[in-house]
């Protein structure tokens, strides 16, 4: 969706301590993502979101770095599982959220457990003392170290590996600068590269 945008979605080899920026290439707007994120394509949603979020958001001068970062995680949010089918799924004056329930509430819409929370909070589904309460359960089961379920979709940005096989398919560049492009070798692009016509 952000490469059809018009947005550079770059991913690179970095520490864990790096999950993504967003940067600007002449009047390219780009957003850099930390690749590997051990299979966590929900964490890589939202902090791509989040990324978009400063791109996009207009913040007065004086607004706290702290307080930026809190309205692109809202955003982010709003985003992955908007208001109406929030209120619609999670219903107002909640007082439990089982577990099952979160991690369908994932598997649809790639948020995880505590963006939920979140969410929820904000929009009013709960008040506060749940909310404290969820994130505390949340903790104290550990599920932070290893939230359960996986959103069923699959999510890479793949614009430039198809402007890669483009250039090829109109012989703008040969297989050897293909395969540099993709950074492959030439022998693992040649085992993938399957020509119909």
């Amino acid at each position: 969706m952000l490469e059809d945008k018009g947005y550079l979605v770059i991913e690179v080899e970095v520490s864990k301590d790096f999950d993504g920026m967003k940067a600007e290439a002449g009047d390219k707007k780009v957003i850099v993502l930390r690749q590997d994120y051990n299979g966590d394509v929900v964490r890589k949603r939202f902090t791509a979101l989040h990324e978009l979020a400063h791109h996009s958001l207009k913040f007065p001068n004086d607004l706290s770095e702290k307080d930026r970062e809190k309205l692109c995680h809202v955003f982010a949010s709003a985003v992955l599982y908007p208001e109406e089918m929030a209120i619609k799924e999670l219903h107002y004056d909640r007082f439990h959220f089982y577990q099952k329930e979160l991690e369908m509430v994932k598997e649809r819409w790639g948020i995880s457990f505590s963006a939920i929370f979140n969410r929820a909070l904000r929009l009013g589904i709960i008040n506060e003392y749940v909310f404290r309460n969820l994130n505390i359960g949340y903790r104290s089961r550990m599920l932070h170290l290893h939230e359960p379920a996986t959103f069923l979709s699959k999510e890479k940005p793949v614009k430039f590996e198809r402007l890669i096989y483009f250039a090829l398919g109109k012989e703008l560049i040969s297989v050897n600068e293909a395969a540099y492009y993709s950074g492959k070798s030439v022998w693992e692009f040649r085992e993938q590269l399957h020509q119909l016509v």
